[in-house]
């Protein structure tokens, strides 16, 4: 649909953004939990170990070892939401003037981009998987007591959809 050319431009930015700041992640945290919360739960996070286009990962030292932290960029959400209303009101325009754009059926193909990237954006369901891929593994979703470490109830409880 976008072509060999653009796909490859868009393939490159997956992960090749720079990190955001400390002080920005630390910003999105008390802005998800509340500072008092943050601070309490993140509060060895270390600088950036990895960076990508919608998120970035730091780590973070507990009492029983090293645990990732998964945060969206700042503003992430916004972008993505007005990239998406800008290519619906170019796929209508499409299938409103042209026959192969109502045979590609655009404004359906935007709306399948669209459920995606939202599903991209929400981290609760990548730890979702997280704990089913450690159930699968035969640890059980709840390893230890500890907070960090479980996969259950601390992280569902805990984790949030960032508001837009």
């Amino acid at each position: 649909v976008f072509g060999v050319e653009t796909t490859t431009d868009l393939s490159r930015l997956k992960d090749k953004l720079p990190a955001f700041s400390n002080k920005e992640a630390r910003k999105a945290l008390e802005t998800e939990f509340g500072a008092e919360l943050a601070a309490s739960l993140f509060p060895d996070l270390s600088d950036p170990i990895a960076a990508a286009s919608l998120a970035q990962v730091h780590k973070l030292q507990t009492p029983e070892g090293a645990r990732a932290v998964k945060l969206l960029r700042p503003g992430v959400e916004n972008l993505i939401e007005r990239e998406l209303r800008a290519m619906m009101r170019a796929a209508k325009v499409a299938e409103r003037v042209s026959a192969e754009g109502r045979r590609m059926e655009a404004v359906a193909f935007v709306h399948t981009v669209g459920e995606s990237m939202r599903k991209e954006l929400d981290l609760r369901l990548e730890a979702g998987g997280h704990a089913v891929h450690h159930s699968w593994r035969g640890l059980g979703p709840d390893r230890t007591a500890h907070p960090h470490n479980r996969l259950d109830g601390w992280e569902t409880a805990h984790r949030a959809r960032r508001s837009r």
